[in-house]
């Protein structure tokens, strides 16, 4: 088996490398070097002597070498990447500065704002312009003018760019680090008047001209008149395009389980495959045809990888697939795990830190789980007749795919859509014909008989497709919801999946065993959280922009305490601290709700939890107008809320605090003292997090 996966057993010494780097603090980028090319000089000499020297009981050394070189690559690529990142933070001064910068991406409405990606060409100073080369995320206040520049656009502005901040608060998605995965380090936000369009860059690349190609196909789609949700599914389907897919249809299909059809992937690389590979069959039999029906073929395939803008999902199958097709035209026999492993390591050798994104990681476990679990769940029935088989077909490549995705989706969705395998079978089917439908419809010039007669048969798959995976969404316990699940549990349970299918579907009885333990290893670990998560007590000030928002944990229980006008806003709930209740295993809430209006806020309140008691006190608006009593009302914490319109040594007259926290709720330009470690503002520093052993 390992002797046909040569480059399986070299990607994961690989893969092993760029992890250690990932969890190593600082660069070792010197050391890297001298390690890789004294590898690589030893592997060369080994090698050599290998040739003249061939001893059997030996050849363990030239594969061990062969390894550690792997390993060191890995290690060394990823080092480089981080020290990329560190000097591109620092490649961007400090001060006043005029920037000029390219449009990479088109600005998109946001609720309250504009959100495009620029690349900064040069910035000029006291001393003249200077070149440099910074990807970053541009916010601005809705504007037409915005809106519409295109791809290549030259763009000047004069606020400075910001380091992209890391998450306010504990559990809340790491935004800064899914950017910098992508290469952006910066955003800024500029307001009105600080910005303007000039025209259009000289030079185009060939993503400019992917994007130009794209917007008409978009175009074209919006102006067919097949409905503006409609529209939304096929751009998002078709061509990679989320500006006119709505919240609520995402909801929907992430509901019901189909939210993979939603972006290109690799069954839409392999639905366009199986197009034109049909299409193309008849070049195979002409005199040297193979060899040009597979250059098409790679051609084709990567055309519509770079119009659907090079995602990383589509680059990967395209990747596999263009391997595959290449494998066959030379007459070799590809191995599928081969393929994968090939075009994983391109991958991630454009961009080690990949492998951390879900999507990545997502995209080979459903392959792998499809390779290797199909056709053993698929011959567990048998079925006669064409129409059963084909639809157990079907849902055994969704069994497979589910249980290769089952342990990464609880990590990073924390639910289970409990239908998905009936949505499958309607989703897959429809999306495979919506993408036939639309390929037609984009080939066909517009104004034509052919194009009216694509454009309905598209308009209605798409009704059709809505019509079911709505129909699947709307049944009684269509996913189970807020599954804690963490990094250690994936793993266990990953390896438990891993070893049953090898006992039940591969007959192997050696794993029966292995299978047990970890079984009894995840039932025992899910204990232990259990139990930690019952012995901890823990304060913590969210920040929530103009919001106030605490909580006091006592095991699994909790009491929040948030303004009014934040317990009437779910959805900022949801996204900023809800996430953090999931992580720590939180039940339902007591809430405490807090008035803007009030001038003075629960002067102290005093909470007693485990026979300990927490002084917690919030205070917003003046103090009376009348003389500090003598004797100073001793707090644990003390919030402030609102405007704030004191000094901050007037607070000590009123108060002995252990702790000041500036909530999200007081204006930026309120000053706190500096170097005074008291004071904590959430809306710089991030939430607050006060935990027994700290003080309570």
């Amino acid at each position: 088996m390992w002797s046909r996966v040569p480059l399986l057993r070299l990607i994961i010494p690989f893969i092993a490398g760029i992890l250690t780097s990932v969890n190593l603090p600082g660069c070792y980028v010197p050391a890297g070097n001298l390690s890789l090319l004294s590898l690589s000089a030893f592997v060369v000499l080994s090698t050599l002597m290998f040739a003249f020297l061939y001893n059997y009981r030996s050849r363990w050394m030239h594969g061990l070498l062969i390894i550690m070189l792997m390993f060191a690559c890995g290690f060394d690529l990823t080092d480089r990447k981080k020290l990329l990142r560190t000097e591109t933070i620092a490649s961007l001064p400090e001060g006043d500065h005029i920037y000029l910068a390219i449009v990479k991406d088109h600005f998109t409405m946001r609720p309250r704002s504009c959100k495009g990606v620029v690349e900064l060409q040069a910035y000029r100073d006291s001393a003249g312009w200077k070149t440099c080369r910074v990807v970053l995320v541009v916010y601005s206040r809705p504007d037409s003018a915005l809106l519409s520049a295109e791809r290549g656009a030259v763009m000047l502005f004069y606020t400075d760019p910001e380091p992209v901040d890391p998450p306010a608060n504990p559990g809340s998605f790491d935004y800064r680090e899914y950017l910098a995965r992508q290469g952006i380090y910066h955003d800024v936000f500029l307001g009105e008047g600080e910005w303007m369009i000039t025209g259009h860059a000289a030079s185009r690349d060939l993503m400019d001209h992917a994007a130009e190609i794209r917007d008409g196909l978009l175009g074209k789609l919006a102006g067919s008149g097949i409905g503006i949700a409609e529209t939304g599914v096929a751009a998002a389907m078709l061509l990679g395009d989320n500006t006119y897919l709505g919240g609520d249809v995402r909801d929907v299909y992430a509901r019901a389980g189909a939210m993979h059809i939603l972006c290109v992937s690799g069954l839409h690389v392999g639905v366009v495959f199986l197009v034109l590979s049909t299409m193309l069959g008849f070049l195979r039999k002409l005199p040297g045809g193979r060899l040009l029906y597979s250059f098409i073929l790679v051609v084709a395939i990567w055309s519509y990888a770079l119009l659907t803008g090079l995602a990383a999902p589509v680059a990967r199958a395209a990747s596999m697939l263009s391997f595959i097709i290449v494998g066959q035209a030379f007459r070799r026999n590809t191995n599928v795990f081969n393929s994968l492993a090939a075009a994983a390591m391109i991958s991630l050798m454009a961009d080690p830190f990949a492998i951390l994104g879900a999507g990545f990681q997502l995209s080979y476990a459903a392959v792998l789980g499809i390779v290797c679990l199909q056709r053993p769940i698929y011959n567990l029935f048998y079925f006669g007749y064409r129409v059963p088989d084909r639809i157990w077909a079907i849902t055994a490549v969704s069994i497979a795919a589910q249980l290769g995705t089952l342990p990464l989706s609880l990590y990073y969705f924390h639910q289970y859509p409990l239908y998905s395998l009936l949505t499958n079978l309607i989703v897959i089917p429809l999306s495979s014909l919506v993408i036939y439908a639309g390929l037609l419809f984009f080939i066909f010039p517009a104004q034509t008989l052919a194009s009216s007669a694509a454009t309905w048969i598209l308009g209605k798959l798409l009704m059709l497709l809505d019509k079911g995976v709505t129909m699947v969404e709307s049944l009684p316990g269509s996913a189970i919801r807020e599954i804690h699940f963490d990094g250690p549990m994936a793993l266990l349970l990953a390896c438990t999946i891993i070893f049953m299918g090898v006992f039940f579907l591969r007959k192997g009885s050696w794993a029966l065993i292995p299978g047990l333990l970890t079984i009894l290893a995840l039932s025992g670990y899910r204990m232990l959280t259990h139990y930690d998560s019952l012995q901890q007590q823990v304060l913590v000030i969210y920040s929530v922009n103009g919001h106030t928002a605490a909580d006091i944990i006592n095991g699994r229980d909790h009491i929040f305490i948030a303004d009014s006008a934040l317990l009437g806003s779910p959805e900022k709930t949801a996204y900023s601290i809800s996430p953090y209740w999931l992580k720590e295993r939180l039940k339902d809430c007591d809430t405490m709700a807090l008035g803007l209006e009030d001038r003075m806020l629960h002067k102290a309140q005093i909470i007693t939890i485990n026979d300990r008691s927490l002084r917690l006190g919030f205070w917003q608006g003046a103090f009376p107008r009348c003389r500090p009593p003598d004797q100073k009302l001793k707090l644990d914490v003390l919030v402030l809320r609102g405007e704030c319109p004191f000094g901050m040594d007037d607070l000590f007259k009123w108060f002995n605090p252990g702790h000041v926290i500036i909530d999200s709720s007081v204006p930026p330009w309120v000053d706190v003292p500096e170097g005074d470690d008291r004071f904590w503002r959430v809306r710089t520093q991030g939430a607050f997090v006060m935990e027994q052993a700290a003080g309570y």
